[in-house]
């Protein structure tokens, strides 16, 4: 019998695709608004499914837990964009208001809540 003919293999390279980043940001304070509360924020990162990075803020006094909220966001947008610039990003948070406004459902009307204007230079 004679020999099988030999087979060609193609190589192909495949780019590699964008990180799949989630963020889930949370804010909190304590006697919502007043000149005493104490306020912080947190974020975690998922980069492909896996607990990659996290974040855990103090942010100070008088904020109210809206702008706490606004702050995790902000703070997980800026890393999200130092370290997977070309990421697949989604972010989860369970403030109504932060998610629609986000959306452009929401309007802010409030002078001093952080807002998408505040998220634009990172996103």
């Amino acid at each position: 019998m004679g020999e099988s003919p030999k087979k060609t293999v193609a190589s192909l390279t495949i780019p590699p695709r964008a990180d799949k980043v989630t963020i889930y940001f949370d804010g909190a304070c304590s006697n919502n608004g007043s000149t005493v509360s104490e306020s912080g924020c947190g974020v975690v990162f998922l980069v492909n499914d896996t607990v990659k990075h996290h974040i855990s803020k103090y942010i100070g006094r008088g904020f109210t837990n809206n702008q706490s909220e606004y702050r995790g966001l902000i703070e997980g947008l800026k890393l999200a964009y130092q370290l997977y610039p070309k990421c697949d990003l989604t972010c989860i948070g369970d403030s109504q208001l932060v998610i629609k406004q986000m959306k452009g459902e929401y309007k802010c009307k409030h002078p001093n809540s952080p807002s998408m204007r505040d998220a634009n230079p990172v996103i």
